[in-house]
């Protein structure tokens, strides 16, 4: 994700503080899938929620928290629903993408950022 979206969400959700070094490694396109999901987690309001890890793997998202027993359940479900969502978004722009295994990593990603650049 860019600096400049980066820095805003880093404003926005004190929860992501901890995580600044590791930052957010995934691309522009699951921004607004991502500030969904930690809007949700606000209105909940967990305790001992701690995210530990936000990215990018095997073309999925992957957001790696820490949360007291009693919201555990809950907060699953709301991170496997992102999940799942970001499996049909590009991660480069936010449209409607799927999983492209033609390449020699895995990405989600829309027909337009699913061309694979080809030197000459």
């Amino acid at each position: 994700m860019d600096d400049e979206k980066s820095s805003a969400l880093y404003r926005r959700f004190p929860a992501l503080k901890g995580i600044e070094h590791h930052g957010m490694a995934i691309g522009n396109g699951w921004h607004d899938l991502l500030e969904q999901l930690l809007l949700d987690i606000e209105r909940l309001n967990p305790t001992g929620f701690k995210i530990l890890q936000i990215k990018e793997k095997f073309g999925g998202l992957r957001f790696y928290f820490q949360v007291d027993p009693e919201f555990q359940d809950t907060m699953n479900e709301m991170v496997a629903q992102a999940e799942r969502v970001a499996e049909k978004t590009c991660e480069v722009c936010g449209e409607l993408g799927e999983l492209r295994v033609d390449r020699p990593w895995l990405k989600t990603l829309c027909d337009t950022h699913s061309v694979i650049k080809r030197s000459a």
